[in-house]
């Protein structure tokens, strides 16, 4: 029995195989010079993983469900990581990071940190 080729099956328009035609012509017709230098640095020191798509736009701001680009353009995040019950900037968000870096910002693993997801009652 033959097994095909996992590598000739790979359709170059996802993951971090990203290369294909399409996404090379809209980035060199829709990005500023600006932010194709700074894909061009970032792409330099991308670490390939798998399905881990190259940066297709430089981002310079996010509030809400909207990202904002380095030339402006806006897009919304579909992406999760709990923006979507929250959205970027969310002021009580901000509020308990704030209050969490004045009291402690970095505790090594080593050295757990007491909290009530710790010890319930104290």
């Amino acid at each position: 029995m033959q097994v095909p080729s996992r590598v000739a099956a790979i359709d170059p328009s996802e993951g971090d195989v990203n290369s294909s035609p399409l996404r090379r012509t809209w980035q060199a017709e829709t990005l500023s010079p600006a932010a194709r230098a700074l894909l061009e640095r970032d792409a330099a020191v991308f670490l390939h993983q798998s399905l881990s798509t190259p940066c297709l736009d430089v981002l310079a701001g996010a509030h809400g469900a909207a990202l904002t680009s380095h030339d402006g353009r806006e897009y919304l995040d579909f992406h999760g990581n709990s923006v979507h019950q929250l959205g970027h900037g969310h002021p009580k968000v901000l509020e308990a990071l704030a209050a969490q870096l004045q009291t402690l910002a970095f505790c090594p693993a080593a050295l757990p940190m007491p909290g009530p997801w710790l010890w319930p009652n104290g």
